[in-house]
């Protein structure tokens, strides 16, 4: 009977910890062209029975997926599939057969290499049949705002972007161009007033792409992910941005 009630409690504190609407996430993994292995965080709205559109998160340099806190499960409890992505060279994307590739030792060509990195991610998240990649949005911090706008730019699939602590130029990773080219998709640039470059580089960017593109610029001087633990309300902010540009149900 003892044990009868230790397993009765043990299904109760598992099924409080993981609602009807949102369960543990599932181990991602792609190779990338060069081998490498892009290992990642899948989360999946539970009890789904159509596809879902799905939100890429790329962290920015020196982070792991993990930096994005709890807002893959904040967007996976809406009815969004959502992958927080190890871009190359971080996390747990190091290992290109028994090679461990670093960040710290990429040159700008090993850098662009994330953004076709993508191609192969795209391409494995079909293998989950809750998974619509015709309709993708991209978020991206800092080096990872770059990737993800250069990338969006040439693949009309991806139908909103949003931009944490963008620049110009990062490791040779440039989106003025991208900006031009990524037409009227939703868009969304933030950036804090005293990251120097990256408020500057916003503001650019805005104007490149014209009224689609929200800026938001906060006071302070935290940098891409840590938007979220400095700025109380940003979470809340993109949450709504995006039910608001990048909806769950398609309105096409």
């Amino acid at each position: 009977m003892k044990k009868l009630g230790l397993l009765l409690l043990f299904a109760i504190v598992l099924a409080l910890a993981c609602p009807k609407v949102f369960c543990a996430p599932i181990p991602f993994s792609a190779k990338a062209d060069d081998g490498l292995v892009l290992k990642g965080a899948l989360y999946l709205p539970d009890g789904a029975k159509e596809a879902r559109p799905v939100v890429i998160l790329l962290p920015m340099m020196a982070n792991d997926r993990k930096s994005w806190g709890d807002f893959p499960k904040k967007l996976s409890t809406a009815g969004y599939a959502v992958l927080a992505l190890d871009q190359r060279g971080h996390g747990e994307s190091v290992w290109q057969g028994k090679q461990k590739k670093v960040f710290s030792k990429f040159t700008n060509s090993e850098f662009a290499k994330m953004v076709t990195d993508l191609d192969a991610v795209l391409a494995a998240l079909p293998k989950q049949k809750k998974v619509d990649v015709t309709r993708v949005a991209i978020y991206g911090a800092s080096i990872g705002a770059n990737v993800a706008l250069v990338y969006a730019s040439a693949h009309p699939e991806v139908k909103a972007v949003a931009l944490l602590s963008p620049g110009m130029d990062y490791k040779g990773i440039t989106i003025s161009d991208a900006a031009v080219s990524y037409d009227n998709r939703a868009a969304l640039i933030v950036a804090a007033e005293k990251d120097g470059y990256s408020a500057l580089s916003a503001r650019k960017l805005a104007d490149k792409m014209g009224a689609p593109a929200a800026l938001k610029i906060y006071e302070g001087k935290e940098h891409g992910t840590r938007l979220f633990s400095e700025q109380k309300d940003f979470g809340q902010f993109l949450f709504d941005w995006t039910t608001a540009n990048f909806p769950v149900t398609s309105q096409e």
